[in-house]
């Protein structure tokens, strides 16, 4: 974005709209630097996006929620799998638990 704001900027290239931003903040602050510079995003894996004009940067906000509602779904879903794995007594899985867990069993 620094470089937007520099005016080094046209096209922002993208394979996913998704790897542009990581929250909705992010999107909402990216997207009004964007369109404030005139500069476009081109997805790889979507549409091209001219965020100078209303319905890019309404379409951009879409898919976007889209891309989060996935990501927070994914994680309710990985937090609902731990859950039941320690009510049925089951050691926790995932890169944070291996440590912990292997510390626990071992004790």
């Amino acid at each position: 974005m620094a470089a937007v704001q520099r005016g080094e900027v046209d096209v922002i290239i993208v394979y996913m709209l998704g790897q542009l931003w990581w929250n909705r903040r992010e999107r909402a602050e990216g997207i009004e630097i964007l369109r404030k510079h005139e500069v476009s995003v081109l997805c790889v894996k979507g549409p091209e996006l001219d965020l100078t004009m209303a319905a890019g940067r309404l379409l951009a906000g879409l898919l976007g929620e889209v891309d989060t509602f996935e990501v927070e779904q994914m994680s309710e879903r990985r937090q609902r799998e731990m859950r039941q794995r320690v009510e049925r007594g089951l050691p926790p899985t995932g890169p944070r638990c291996h440590h912990a867990a292997s510390v626990s069993l071992a004790a």
